[in-house]
């Protein structure tokens, strides 16, 4: 796109719709690698984050005391685990004044949260049964949260008509957790966009792909291509989206096309933030390969093989052989000094690398290894007799981690072979050593 194009894009649109339309850009992409990542993947990877957003939600939405017609496993799972994170979000896109229309209010634990914060004009909360309105008025009553502007009823999404809604008045209508149990989300969606005013914001929240599917009142799966769908033919206009602490995908959708006040004033809630991670240095540090081989000597296991370490004009030079009074296979190798390395950088020369089956970089805390790589080379033959290999916590290239690694523990690294069984004797040299190390935390 060319710059001088840029004052007719604003023609078109705001410049509140173009911020829209490119953070729907991005939230979308965002989407798609955790539906493709999946659970377990996500989860690895934003551990970090989906803790601080748990420690976050604790602190935002403190728990409500629990009153007796909440059965004690539900009140469970509204103040531990990931709905403390839902609702948390949720509250972030209310607004002083809201006329707030809650579709499936369940045992009333958000519809008290929040009448508790005083912010909302008037709270309609409905359901398809008695029992979650008494519980819920139970509950305001139990932690004294005033009810005057707060009506609860039994009604079902499907049954609620235009003149109803006109009634209530609502400007922000939630749908969370219900889409997913609905026979006919397609026509229940459709339904409820026919009837709401102009200009009302929905916020709904399902189950991201990949989650909750063994839930058996779920009755239908949602990714974002269904997300995009479903709004399209209600007539709704998408203006947000967020994988919500990879479980939920939250969606805010109007009846019409105006950027609303709303996304701006969940825009502006801060991200919680990780407690600062144990940091690195950035810079690498030479190890000083000049000193006698004698102090290159490797200690850990396993023991059988043996190593001659000396000193050369190309670096340390190991050689490696078989023992008479010992079983293959057999190992040898030498021993560095480092310190908590976050990134280890080792140029190593394999004389004849046909002989060996693997190599291992292993870490040491004193005498207990906290860290381990292997490189099976029937896996991933060498490339050349030079080799610069990057070890670093995780998947180091070639290497691959073996249980679980403590890389800010390692004062010590071993790096050796291990002969084919057939095999008596090789060699390398390791050139040149170093490494960025002093993880240190805030």
């Amino acid at each position: 796109m060319a710059f001088e194009d840029t004052p007719s894009i604003l023609a078109e649109r705001s410049p509140a719709e173009v911020l829209r339309d490119r953070l729907l850009k991005t939230s979308w992409q965002h989407l798609g690698l955790i539906e493709e990542l999946g659970p377990g993947g996500t989860a690895r990877l934003l551990a970090r984050q989906l803790q601080a957003e748990r420690a976050n939600a604790g602190v935002k939405v403190p728990p409500l005391d629990r009153w007796p017609t909440l059965p004690a496993s539900s009140y469970g799972t509204y103040i531990e685990g990931t709905n403390p994170v839902r609702i948390a979000r949720v509250l972030d896109f209310l607004q002083a004044g809201d006329r707030v229309l809650d579709i499936g209010i369940g045992y009333g634990y958000l519809s008290t949260v929040m009448a508790r914060t005083g912010l909302l004009e008037y709270y309609c909360g409905v359901d398809l049964t008695q029992r979650y309105v008494d519980t819920t008025t139970e509950g305001l009553e139990w932690n004294g949260v005033p009810s005057d502007n707060v009506h609860l009823e039994v009604n079902d999404l499907y049954a609620l008509t235009a003149p109803w809604i006109a009634e209530h008045r609502p400007d922000l209508v939630l749908v969370l957790e219900v889409l997913e149990h609905v026979p006919d989300t397609e026509g229940a969606l459709r339904h409820l966009a026919s009837i709401l005013a102009p200009g009302t914001s929905i916020l709904f929240t399902v189950p991201m792909i990949g989650r909750l599917e063994g839930v058996w009142g779920h009755r239908s799966l949602f990714d974002q291509q269904r997300i995009r769908q479903l709004c399209e033919a209600a007539g709704l206009t998408i203006q947000y989206v967020e994988p919500l602490h990879n479980v939920w995908t939250l969606v805010l959708a109007t009846t019409t096309p105006e950027v609303p006040d709303r996304l701006l004033t969940a825009a502006a809630a801060p991200i919680p933030a990780p407690e600062p991670e144990t940091r690195h240095d950035y810079v690498f540090q030479d190890v000083d390969l000049k000193r006698p081989g004698a102090e290159f000597r490797r200690q850990g296991r396993p023991k059988r093989g043996r190593a001659v370490v000396r000193r050369t004009r190309q670096g340390l030079h190991c050689e490696v052989s078989a023992t008479d009074v010992t079983t293959a296979p057999y190992y040898g190798g030498l021993a560095l000094p480092v310190e908590a390395p976050a990134v280890v950088r080792l140029q190593i020369q394999y004389e004849d690398a046909s002989q060996i089956d693997a190599v291992y970089v292993d870490g040491y805390e004193g005498d207990e290894r906290v860290a381990r790589w292997k490189w099976s080379l029937n896996e991933v033959p060498p490339t050349s007799d030079v080799i610069v290999h990057v070890i670093k916590p995780g998947p180091s290239g070639r290497f691959k981690p073996v249980g679980r690694l403590q890389a800010e523990r390692i004062d010590r690294l071993e790096i050796y072979v291990q002969l084919h069984d057939e095999a008596t004797e090789t060699a390398f040299t390791l050139m040149r050593a170093a490494y960025v190390g002093g993880w240190v935390g805030e």
